[in-house]
C-alpha cells in the first residue's frame, strides 16, 4: 500500500513539473494576445513608443498610458510572423517604434518574455 502511494505521489509530481515547464517551451508558437491564462490577464499588449539607447528596454503605449519595459539576459524575445510562418526567436534589434508588442513582466518589472509583431 505504501509503495503504491509513493509511486502515485511521484507520478503526480512528475506530471505537475512537466506541465509547469511546458508553457515557456511552447510560448514562441503562440500569437500575440493568444497565450492561455496570460494574455489579457498578466500581460500587456500595445505599441512600442520608444526604444532606450542607454539601457535594455523600451516604452510602450497601453490604453493611452505609457509602460516601461526592461529587458535582461533572461528575457525571451519572440517575433510573431502571423500566418506566414511559425514565430522565430528575436533580439533587442527587433524592438522598433510602432510595432505591436505583448509583454509578460516579472514582479521586478523585467520582462519574462516579449512578443513583437514582425515588420511588414
Amino acid at each position: 500500500m505504501i509503495k503504491m502511494l509513493t509511486i502515485s505521489i511521484l507520478m503526480l509530481t512528475v506530471v505537475a513539473l512537466s506541465n509547469a515547464s511546458a508553457h515557456p517551451a511552447t510560448e514562441r508558437y503562440i500569437p500575440i494576445g493568444k497565450s492561455p491564462g496570460i494574455s489579457g490577464v498578466k500581460s500587456y499588449v500595445g505599441k512600442i513608443r520608444s526604444v532606450h539607447d542607454t539601457e535594455s528596454g523600451f516604452a510602450m503605449t497601453v490604453e493611452n498610458a505609457t509602460t516601461e519595459v526592461r529587458i535582461d539576459e533572461t528575457t525571451m524575445i519572440y517575433v510573431d510572423t502571423g500566418s506566414r510562418s511559425s514565430n522565430r526567436i528575436g533580439t533587442e534589434e527587433d524592438c522598433e517604434v510602432g510595432r505591436t508588442v505583448e509583454v509578460y513582466l516579472h514582479d521586478s518589472g523585467v520582462a519574462y518574455w516579449v512578443k513583437i509583431e514582425a515588420s511588414r
